[in-house]
């Protein structure tokens, strides 16, 4: 019988050695930006061997950020962390995405790294600090579905999902957002906005087991660890959590 990820299961498999929960109660954390980063992140750890004491706290989107790292050096437990990594998404630039880290770090009076995937010790505290922007790769936009199109490519899916999006792209109008410009409706039929995002769906549907996140793919077998497209992932966490 194929496995099927209901509500129960999935709260049951969030149930590991990392903890998951919103207060901080161990030395290490990574701040990511929602639940399927969290499950992705996790799998990551499980494969190198670091799924033990590590802390994944969700931030909610990197514009929430600033408010939420704020919130969570406030608590007394703060105190007691050795090592933090934030890892968000470049989105549209992932320079732009470091530079906001930068700035939030700055103003909470923590040192910064000098570029993505840079570990440095703070000053305050002694804290080991790292940020790793993910975006497609070798590219400097995109996001954690960019990266799990790029784990696929030894598949036999992606090839045809990328001749599905050609015919689409064939028969389908772009549409590019524009201030001033009204919103396509569905029945007008334009090609995906967010292409990595859709790409990355019809993946997941060839998929044997119903699965319906890039994170629990992560968890459940369905992407390749060996992948090279994961290796400055894992060499990030490997140094900020082993040195």
């Amino acid at each position: 019988m194929p496995l099927i990820l209901n509500s129960e299961q999935t709260s049951q498999s969030n149930q590991s050695s990392i903890s998951i929960h919103d207060a901080i109660s161990e030395k290490n954390l990574i701040f990511v930006e929602g639940s399927d980063d969290e499950h992705f992140i996790k799998a990551i750890l499980k494969e190198i061997n670091l799924e033990t004491s590590v802390q994944i706290i969700r931030a909610g989107g990197i514009t929430s950020f600033p408010s939420k790292f704020q919130a969570k050096i406030k608590e007394s437990m703060f105190g007691q962390v050795q090592r933090f990594a934030i890892i968000v998404d470049a989105d549209d630039s992932k320079e732009k995405a470091f530079q906001l880290i930068k700035k939030t770090l700055a103003r909470n009076n923590f040192s910064t790294p000098n570029k993505h995937g840079d570990i440095i010790v703070c000053n305050k505290g002694n804290v080991h600090i790292g940020v790793f922007i993910i975006s497609k790769p070798g590219e400097d936009t995109g996001m954690l579905e960019d990266l799990f199109i790029d784990t696929q490519k030894s598949t036999p899916i992606l090839e045809h999902v990328d001749e599905y999006f050609s015919k689409l792209a064939e028969n389908l109008e772009k549409h590019t957002p524009q201030q001033g410009i009204a919103r396509p409706k569905p029945q007008d039929f334009k090609y995906p906005n967010n292409e990595a995002k859709a790409k990355a769906r019809a993946i997941l549907a060839s998929f044997y087991d119903d699965i319906s996140t890039v994170g629990y793919a992560a968890q459940h077998g369905y992407v390749d660890m060996n992948s090279t497209s994961l290796d400055d992932l894992k060499s990030f966490l490997n140094k900020i959590f082993t040195c």
